[in-house]
């Protein structure tokens, strides 16, 4: 398994989400969000953060570099999301 499907979330104006699934490559931490058709986020003007979430709801935060997405911790998510269920 090298890579994963999480849900890619930008967060806007305090609180307002905008989400698309994204694929997460476990080898290079490089994520790769869906195209979003939101048309409520046209509204939007200032951006508090970017993240990814996992299906348990665990959050990831992200690094943004000209366009270009990466896991900001790549061993905390492969450690999580190939850890054995409890």
């Amino acid at each position: 398994m090298s890579q994963t499907i999480a849900e890619f979330i930008s967060e806007w104006d305090g609180g307002f989400q905008v989400c698309t699934r994204c694929t997460v490559d476990l080898l290079t931490g490089a994520v790769s969000p869906e195209v979003s058709l939101d048309e409520e986020a046209e509204d939007v003007e200032v951006l508090d953060r970017e993240f990814i979430q996992t299906q348990d709801g665990r959050e990831f935060e992200l690094l943004e570099e000209e366009g270009a997405y990466t896991l900001a911790d790549l061993p905390a998510y492969v450690s999580h999301v190939t850890a054995p269920s409890a």
